[in-house]
């Protein structure tokens, strides 16, 4: 696995083995934490794995090959003990997490939540955006949230996980589509360099709707990250587009080339990725 999509698509593919009841994968350790009925086997795992790509998987071990590192299959049937690590009544928080766009996110968060007082493990779950905790002693779930928000993001424990991914994917969608609607005709202009007179000031318009207003939460996450000395995706998609935009302001009054087209396509590619 090399980025969050690939998460994604492993993730999917798990969940759909008949009698898996739940996944967490962890793109930096390369591992997925499948629990299940008893009745499924190893194979049945590694199989679902392979079938969703160039992935390969083995069960407690590391991958055994060249192609895309794919996560070892740790299997935890459901009715299984908790680790030996975590007191065997101690019951996990599931806290349902929002403005992650990249597996670093997830990492950041983890981070934040580890060094929480009152945590005996974490677990961030980047493909469905949710974190399990296991709870020390002296745990306060308030205080995670918090954590949370220092970094820049945000979690909820008592919050309903599928109608919030729902809401946020519903988000994502109108996002997306008010992108494309409004880049289209810049990215046309710009194709057919008819970016001079009303029709370049047509694009400036145009383009700083998408890049400012549909693209708004790719600087604001990137603003937050900068105050930590910290970088994620959205902060090269503020970079990229940013830097476009900002090119093509002072070409307009000078009759130099426009990159209008370049910032909204940033905008919207990204959107449509995050589908």
């Amino acid at each position: 696995m090399t980025c969050g999509h690939c998460v994604g698509r492993v993730h999917k593919a798990l969940e759909q083995v008949p009698g898996v009841s739940s996944v967490e994968i962890q793109l930096e350790g390369g591992i997925a934490r499948v629990q299940h009925d008893p009745s499924v086997g190893a194979e049945a795992l590694v199989a679902a794995v392979s079938g969703a790509g160039r992935y390969l998987a083995a069960v407690d071990g590391p991958a055994e090959a060249e192609a895309p590192a794919a996560p070892a299959v740790e299997e935890r049937p459901a009715e299984a003990a908790p680790e030996a690590s975590v007191d065997q009544g101690a019951k996990a928080y599931l806290f349902s997490l929002g403005g992650m766009s990249c597996a670093a996110c997830a990492g950041r968060i983890e981070h934040a939540i580890k060094l929480t007082p009152g945590v005996a493990a974490v677990s961030v779950n980047f493909a469905r955006g949710v974190a399990r905790v296991v709870p020390a002693e002296g745990f306060d779930p308030s205080v995670v949230e918090r954590a949370v928000k220092d970094a820049g993001y945000t979690a909820s424990l008592n919050a309903d996980v599928a109608a919030q991914r729902a809401a946020e994917l519903a988000r994502a969608k109108r996002r997306f589509f008010v992108a494309a609607a409004l880049g289209t005709p810049v990215f046309v202009l710009g194709m057919a360099h008819l970016g001079h007179g009303l029709l370049g000031w047509l694009q400036l318009v145009l383009a700083s709707l998408v890049v400012f207003g549909a693209g708004a939460t790719f600087f604001s996450t990137a603003f937050k990250n900068l105050k930590k000395r910290a970088a994620t995706m959205d902060t090269l998609v503020a970079l990229g587009s940013g830097a476009a935009w900002a090119f093509s302001l002072p070409a307009l009054l000078t009759g130099g080339a426009l990159y209008f087209e370049v910032a909204v396509t940033i905008v919207v590619l990204i959107l449509l990725g995050r589908l």
